[in-house]
């Protein structure tokens, strides 16, 4: 397997207290990891900062290590491309350097979306009395993993990301309310920017909760129901009777 080159930054401050970054070795691609030209203005640079800045901020991703570390990586390419010196001595050691480029992840919005819809018809054929739903709810809780959930809005499709949570959705019904309830948590991630599949994910679990309660009470229905017919029938016969 080839391997990138490691990278050294040396950071040098100068009798002005002006802070320079020597890039050593390979190097990362800050234009890349930006989504700008290399020739971009500061405004772009900033413009693009923000969105990105935005999107993979801590708080908007909870408990999201692979969100968190891009984050600090579009943290270190502003920096670096937003300080006229900086970028600068950046570009010219990236003409003299290779460009550190990281492989792209084997994990594609394509890949999910089959794997989501070959669990989805697996889960149907399924007989429902002998389904383990503790093996399924761990298998759809692996597909929305957080470096998958990270890939799907990265990839900003939103028809995709509709499918998988319909599939998903229709696996859940499978499910027991809370363990549906769980993996509807992570499905509104995927639809933070999308009101129809905040407001399907809305819609099933109400009726998976309502369902829940059916599930629950059925039998002490059941029995009331039963107390009544027969309390019904006694007063008919006593009343007969008399």
């Amino acid at each position: 397997m080839e391997e990138h080159p490691t990278f050294t930054r040396i950071e040098i401050r100068t009798a002005n207290g002006t802070e320079i970054t020597f890039i050593k070795g390979s190097v990362k691609n800050y234009y890349q990891i930006l989504n700008i030209s290399s020739n971009a203005s500061q405004q772009e640079i900033k413009k693009a900062f923000r969105k990105l800045a935005l999107k993979f901020h801590p708080d908007k991703n909870n408990n999201n290590k692979l969100a968190e570390e891009k984050f600090k990586e579009i943290q270190e390419a502003y920096s670096v491309l937003s300080n006229h010196l900086k970028r600068r001595e950046y570009d010219q050691a990236k003409e003299r350097t290779t460009i550190f480029t990281p492989p792209k992840p084997a994990v594609t919005l394509t890949t999910i979306l089959t794997q989501t819809q070959r669990l989805s018809k697996k889960v149907a054929s399924f007989d429902s009395n002998r389904l383990n739903q503790q093996w399924v709810y761990h298998a759809v809780d692996k597909l929305l993993s957080s470096i998958n959930l990270l890939v799907i809005k990265e990839a900003g499709d939103v028809s995709s990301s509709r499918v998988i949570i319909a599939e998903v959705l229709r696996i859940c019904e499978h499910l027991n309310f809370l363990l549906a309830e769980n993996l509807a948590s992570k499905l509104r991630q995927l639809a933070e920017s999308d009101p129809q599949s905040q407001s399907d994910i809305q819609r099933f679990l109400e009726h998976k909760q309502r369902s829940s309660y059916w599930e629950k009470y059925k039998l002490l229905f059941a029995v009331i129901i039963s107390l009544l017919l027969c309390l019904l029938i006694y007063v008919v016969t006593t009343s007969s009777h008399g």
